[in-house]
């Protein structure tokens, strides 16, 4: 649904990277068609760098983590048919962490850190390929949801500066924890900015995310289940490159807080995050 915007919180990171960008003229009246424009074989490289700040308690003990992480990411398009829809995997191709750890109670001199680079898959190589079939609007017409950032959805009619739109989700977890993540949404059309015959869509977006994993593992002799309730925000600045239909660059602000209860210990997390994405090859 399209409508005039409502009261949106921007991030003042990303206020100030929109207010010193530079000038554009805005085409407040015009409409444009927002749409994913993909060629089959087609593959779009992301770099992505992110700076964390973590703070995790569990009983007395409190730890803040502050951490760099990087990723390259790769969507490659599989597929595009004459129904307007496209069959899109997007994979990690590698991952590489700086982490520095600092708890009240250590000196700075014994500080844990860390660097860790890693190959394909993210993580310990497990986490997978992310594939699904999305319309041209970035709609997902497979079983799961879009779950990445490099696919926002977008309006199906033309919209103009200040029109925004929403959408909703539901993620399930596949990993170790099992569980869904419910995420809303909210989309503002913030600039039109024209270079040459060049068109860019500005896009301001808004979430917010709540859910709970249930767990079950076992620790030597002893099983271990319990749950954990999730919340985050984020604020995103997307820029849209209308002409050829892709998302070029995100700059992203987002706070996540979990809370974990077991049959052995209970902890909290909070998490605080700025993050780039920027499209690098094509």
């Amino acid at each position: 649904m399209i409508g005039k915007t409502k009261p949106l919180t921007v991030a003042s990171s990303i206020l100030a990277v929109i207010l010193f960008s530079p000038t554009s003229t805005t085409h407040a009246q015009e409409k444009i068609l927002l749409q994913y424009k993909f060629d089959k074989g087609e593959s779009l490289q992301y770099r992505s760098e992110s700076y964390d700040s973590t703070t995790t308690g569990s009983g007395d003990q409190v730890t803040t983590t502050k951490m760099i992480r990087g990723s390259l990411q790769t969507l490659s398009v599989l597929d595009a048919s004459a129904k307007n829809t496209y069959k899109v995997s997007i994979k990690i191709d590698s991952t590489w962490t700086d982490q520095d750890s600092q708890s009240p109670t250590v000196s700075s001199e014994d500080r844990s850190r860390m660097f860790r680079r890693r190959g394909p898959g993210g993580p310990g190589g497990r986490r997978r390929e992310e594939e699904v079939e999305i319309t041209t609007h970035g709609e997902s017409v497979s079983k799961d949801p879009v779950a990445s950032p490099l696919l926002l959805p977008l309006p199906k009619d033309p919209v103009s500066v200040n029109d925004a739109w929403e959408f909703e989700k539901n993620i399930e977890n596949k990993g170790r924890m099992k569980g869904t993540t419910h995420v809303h949404g909210q989309c503002l059309l913030y600039d039109i900015q024209k270079e040459g015959d060049k068109t860019r869509a500005l896009i301001i977006v808004n979430t917010e995310s709540t859910g709970e994993d249930q767990f079950t593992f076992k620790r030597q002799d002893t099983e271990i289940s319990g749950s954990t309730q999730r919340k985050g925000a984020t604020t995103s600045l997307v820029y849209f490159d209308v002409d050829r239909g892709r998302i070029t660059e995100i700059v992203t602000e987002e706070t996540r807080d979990s809370a974990t209860e077991s049959t052995t210990f209970s902890s909290t997390v909070s998490t605080k995050t700025k993050a780039t994405v920027k499209l690098i090859s094509e």
